[in-house]
């Protein structure tokens, strides 16, 4: 687009544009009156990019002659109106950034150089538009349908569970017998059905002498993936730890001491699900028959959120 001006001589005084004044470059062209004055500076352009809606940096070629340049920038539906920006000859260098102007608005630029002997003739018209001001922000929309559920965070407690083991009819405790294998001795105290997934185990048990032997007496319990094999390769958990405290005082035995036992370990239980079978068993290092008193037992089966890789 280009900017359309009557051709009208205009009277040029002090630098500033005013009745009387030519527009040089889009009507009458004005003669180098002064050889050593500078020539019409070259390449004025609006930088690339630089557009915004209050101006633009405008950029052109240097003259070797020049001292100083002059930028004038009109707009152009009303060129003979004062100008939009005037900068006077004070400019030094090849560039300026202009932010005086109106948005939404096209504009015309022109350029003139100047040293101590005059002068140049104007440059060409060089035609450009501000952007447009930035309106108000727009209502708010509605919410967007809800998304799909996210992955399972990586790690993380999904739930708990405490199970009792020890549930003789006959009182709170049960005579575990010792000595023996495993096979013919350990006793079933419970069952933990379990779901699919990582469960962090953890058993407790509080066991005392209800018996008087020649050796150590060492309670143990264990939990089996169902019956136990005879390879004793479902074997999934067990916990174990020292001596009962003896000797056993037959005459007093609620004054017998007690031994406290707990371990943890993490299972990962397959697609399916699975019962555990729990069994109280017990060495003696004088490899007797014997028993042990299991006042209590507990297992605690967390169920947890776990990253797979």
């Amino acid at each position: 687009m280009t900017p359309k001006f009557r051709h009208r001589t205009l009277a040029c005084a002090g630098g500033v544009l005013a009745a009387g004044c030519t527009l040089a470059g889009m009507g009458a062209s004005q003669a180098n009156a002064v050889t050593e004055r500078p020539g019409a500076v070259s390449g004025l352009a609006v930088e690339n990019g630089s557009t915004t809606a209050d101006g633009a940096t405008f950029t052109w070629d240097k003259d070797a002659d020049a001292t100083s340049y002059r930028v004038v920038i009109v707009n152009a539906s009303t060129p003979m109106a004062p100008a939009s920006y005037n900068s006077g000859y004070t400019l030094s260098g090849t560039s300026v950034i202009v932010s005086t102007l109106a948005a939404g608005t096209a504009y015309g630029a022109k350029i003139s150089a100047e040293n101590s002997a005059g002068a140049s003739e104007w440059s060409q018209w060089v035609l450009f538009y501000t952007t447009a001001a930035q309106g108000p922000p727009g209502a708010k929309g509605a919410p967007g349908a809800k998304g799909a559920p996210g992955e399972r965070g990586a790690s993380g407690i999904v739930s708990t569970k405490t199970y009792s083991l020890v549930a003789d009819a006959t009182g709170d405790s049960e005579s575990i017998p010792t000595g023996g294998s495993f096979g013919s001795r350990a006793k079933k105290i419970g069952t933990v059905a379990l779901t699919a997934g990582t469960y962090l185990l953890n058993v407790n048990f509080i066991a005392t002498p209800n018996a008087t032997t020649t050796g150590d007496v060492f309670p143990q319990a264990f939990a089996y993936d169902g019956t136990p094999a005879a390879n004793f390769s479902n074997d999934l958990f067990n916990v174990g730890s020292g001596a009962l405290a003896h000797p056993y005082n037959a005459s007093e035995p609620g004054d017998n001491v007690n031994s406290y036992y707990s371990g943890t370990s993490v299972i990962t239980v397959p697609s399916g699900g699975e019962t555990l079978d729990v069994y109280a068993f017990g060495y003696d290092s004088d490899q007797g028959a014997g028993s042990y008193e299991l006042n209590s037992a507990t297992l605690t089966a967390t169920a947890l959120n776990v990253a797979r890789g």
